[in-house]
């Protein structure tokens, strides 16, 4: 880290030098938006755009979200609970996630039969893998005991508040389980993925 800090230092002090160019290739959004004040985007060797480096962080940003899984609908679960479908959205805003925006995370699925301490719920990672934050559906039930769920279709949403995340990509992954007993749902199949723009300014 030190040594990356030392030569965009480096870097900064000669794109800054009168007459001099510096072509900067990298993925690191941070670096080229400081860095840069003109922006060419690749895909697959090919010229995407060219322009403003706003505008090209912009498209290649908005590219890559494209196959990021923000939905997930399927048939996952045991005899317990079934989960048909894990979906990330922003508030008001189909075409994208923005910071000043609520984030919201939604649940389908069924309990099948009484289930006494069911977990369910999410962990919220960055985009370099920290653990950011973890949730449960009855978090803010003021009851302290552990209850049991009755079968019955369920929905459960959760909200990340507008202005709490930061420009950058997020993953979801879900928690489904039976408190100190089993795991309800293996290998990560219903978890998530998403891109948050800051456009707020």
């Amino acid at each position: 880290a030190e040594f990356q800090k030392k030569c965009l230092g480096k870097m900064q002090d000669v794109s800054n030098s009168e007459g001099s160019t510096v072509l900067f290739v990298s993925h690191n959004l941070m670096a080229l938006s400081s860095l840069c004040n003109k922006g060419i985007y690749l895909k697959n060797g090919q010229e995407r755009s060219q322009g403003e480096i706003e505008e090209a962080l912009s498209q290649y940003t908005r590219e890559g979200t494209e196959s990021l899984l923000t939905e997930w609908k399927g048939n996952a679960g045991d005899e317990f609970v079934r989960i048909y479908r894990t979906k990330v959205s922003c508030a008001d805003s189909p075409d994208g996630y923005f910071t000043h925006k609520d984030i919201v995370i939604e649940i389908k699925g069924e309990v099948m039969k009484p289930v006494y301490g069911l977990i369910m719920g999410f962990w919220l990672y960055s985009q370099f893998d920290y653990q950011l934050a973890y949730s449960l559906f009855d978090d803010t039930d003021p009851s302290v005991d552990i209850k049991t769920q009755q079968p019955g279709k369920f929905v459960k949403r959760f909200i990340i508040p507008a202005n709490t995340l930061a420009q950058g990509s997020y993953r979801i992954q879900f928690d489904f389980g039976i408190h100190n007993l089993k795991l309800i749902v293996q290998n990560k199949e219903c978890d998530l993925e998403f891109s948050v723009e800051n456009i707020s300014g």
